[in-house]
């Protein structure tokens, strides 16, 4: 098992798990004990995906949130004073991850957040709200543990309703979340497969492919009683088989899926099941009904879909839920093999992906001439755009762009002429169409 441990620094805020080395030195990342298995009834801890190095922020910021939590609570119960860190203890036992339980044994990390598990932290990219812990050995072991302990003795998988792994599988959030998962639309349920390499960027991180092979057996166990997990019919058959697969023999949308295609009902209900194997061995679960953060999601959304005349709108609102419904540990793969002028592109196009809206490309014909720069439909504004890494990416979406910088832009860009290159102060530059706008109202 030596051959599954990570390198890199783990946090331990009250001394355990992994440790920091002093001097200056790198040090080996021991993973933390396994966390004990869950029982029913029993405390759920919660995990949340962040970029590697910003664990102790992620960390601080969820400590503050639940301190204030406890505080409010404890005025709205006239018990004064909130103390024990908020309620919560929260670890790194793996680069990029942090495990959050609560300090009362009895309960779930959750309850000592605001909004619950809709508690959307800054610096997290994604949420595993009240996950069970399973263990198996066996990898259909691992997805009937992770089965059962989700929805209970009536997964699916056919089995009793206790398992080899020490998990009695039935409690009342198992009994709810079956009952609200059967009346989930079909196509609703996403699986993601996670592993710790993932959150530090390896491109084939160790135990990967058992965890897919755990997540489409855990598909299979559930599609047999939830049609939230049979894949709906699509709207358009012809789509990128890269962005867009359903494994015929394993479960719904799972590592990557449509782009706002609606479920089968339309009702833009959604739900995720996610697999975190920590061991070989051992494997966090979490299922969650998607919910927005925001109170005026419904609002926001409506307003989005709306707006036609700047960025394209995504044709669900799915973009605005939390836990992430359509990114695994909410990492967007946003590498792009063509060579570019510099790696900055990433963080637009993972913004872009994590929003579900980009800029519409340009609908001009093949070598036609760009439009007038007074259109503000038609052109997209980078300011500071030197050397030109987000330029270059929205150019490869099928966008013109008007860069503003003080310095000329790679050389390829600068020879393009969807792109106009505009040398000045960016935070002084002024758009064409407004310029026009003006001089139309001087005119009247």
């Amino acid at each position: 098992r030596d051959r599954y441990r990570g390198t890199g620094s783990g946090s331990d805020r009250d001394g355990g798990g992994g440790g920091r080395g002093g001097g200056g030195e790198r040090t080996t990342f021991v993973p933390a004990p396994p966390p004990p298995l869950t029982m029913p009834g029993g405390p759920r801890p919660s995990y949340y995906t962040c970029r590697h190095t910003y664990e102790e922020t992620l960390m601080d910021e969820i400590e503050r949130a639940a301190a204030l939590e406890a505080a409010a609570t404890s005025a709205s119960s006239d018990g004064g004073g909130g103390g024990g860190g908020g309620g919560v203890r929260c670890t790194s036992p793996y680069p990029g991850l942090v495990r959050v339980v609560s300090r009362d044994d009895g309960g779930d990390a959750t309850s000592c957040l605001p909004l619950g598990s809709r508690h959307d932290p800054v610096y997290a990219l994604q949420t595993l709200p009240d996950a069970v812990i399973v263990e198996s050995e066996s990898i259909k072991g691992l997805a009937r543990e992770a089965a059962r302990a989700l929805l209970g003795s009536s997964s699916g998988d056919g089995g009793p309703a206790s398992g080899g792994g020490g998990i009695v599988a039935e409690d009342g959030r198992a009994a709810s979340d079956r009952s609200d998962l059967r009346r989930a639309p079909r196509g609703s349920l996403s699986i993601h497969a996670l592993v710790p390499g993932m959150l530090r960027g390896q491109p084939d991180p160790v135990m990967k492919r058992r965890a897919d092979r755990v997540a489409d057996e855990i598909g299979a166990i559930v599609r047999r009683g939830y049609a939230a997990a049979r894949a709906p019919p699509k709207k358009n058959q012809d789509v990128d088989a890269t962005k867009h697969h359903v494994k015929a023999g394993g479960h719904a949308k799972r590592d990557g899926h449509d782009d706002g295609n609606d479920t089968e009902e339309g009702t833009g209900e959604r739900w995720v099941l996610q697999l975190l194997l920590l061991s070989p061995e051992v494997a966090a679960a979490s299922l969650t009904r998607c919910e927005s953060p925001w109170p005026d999601a419904a609002a926001a959304a409506a307003a989005i879909a709306d707006d036609s005349d700047s960025l394209a709108a995504s044709d669900d609102a799915s973009f605005m839920s939390w836990p992430n419904w359509d990114l695994p540990g909410g990492l967007a793969n946003v590498d792009i093999v063509e060579r570019m002028p510099s790696s900055a592109y990433r963080k637009l196009l993972e913004a872009f992906r994590c929003l579900r809206r980009r800029p519409p490309p340009l609908s001009i014909p093949p070598y036609a001439p760009p439009p007038p720069m007074t259109d503000p439909s038609s052109w997209v504004v980078d300011l500071g755009a030197c050397p030109g890494g987000w330029t270059a990416a929205l150019r490869l979406m099928g966008c013109a762009v008007i860069a503003v910088d003080r310095t000329a832009l790679d050389v390829d860009l600068m020879e393009d002429e969807c792109v106009k290159f505009v040398k000045g102060d960016a935070f002084a530059f002024e758009p064409p169409w407004v310029q026009r706008r003006a001089d139309d109202d001087r005119g009247r």
